[in-house]
Formats: C-alpha cells, structure tokens, sequence
C-alpha cells in the first residue's frame, strides 16, 4: 500500500513531489494525441484546452472551451475565472504548455 505524497503549496499553486519526473514529450506529438483521442470520444465531449486548433480539425463535433479566450468572448473580456471553467463542466482539461497551468 503506497502512502500519499503531501501536496506542498507555493505562490498561486501547488507542487506534488513525485519519485520520477514525466517524460518529455514533443508538442506536436501531444497535440497529435489530444486529437486522436478528441476523435474517438463521444459527440458533445466538452474540452477545455489552450491550443485546440489541431484537436478542433481532427474532432468537429466535440465541444471546445478555449480559456486563452482567442476565441471565447467570456473569458476573452473577463478574463480567465476558475468559475466559468468548472460551470461549463469540461469533460478533459488539457493546458500543455507550463505557461499556462
């Protein structure tokens, strides 16, 4: 039985120690897999994500929050609100870029 590892809290976030650090993995292949999955889900999946250019060509029928707000007059005007994400209830988030987690 594996103990949980103690989330340390920093400025504006939080840090899970790990064992291992994730491997690296290339962008253009991430975005590949992010479409490849947005396209075998189901019609209506709602995804919330900051680059779904790719993901929107490979899955026109899944659902696209886009909390950059390059395309998304909510969080475009307001700015981005952990509140307006969490209503529109994403189904997958995905923020590959450190930047923006």
């Amino acid at each position: 039985m594996s103990e949980a590892i103690p989330a340390i809290k920093t400025t504006g976030c939080y840090r899970i120690s790990a064992t291992a650090p994730l491997p690296e993995l290339d962008s253009w292949q991430s975005s590949h897999e992010m479409a490849r999955l947005a396209a075998k889900s189901p019609p209506g999946t709602t995804f919330a994500m900051s680059e779904h250019g790719l993901v929107s060509a490979y899955a026109p029928r899944a659902a696209i929050i886009d909390v950059l707000g390059l395309h998304d007059s909510i969080f475009a005007r307001q700015g981005f609100s952990p509140a307006e994400l969490w209503r529109r209830r994403p189904d997958v988030i995905w923020m590959p870029h450190p930047d923006h987690t």
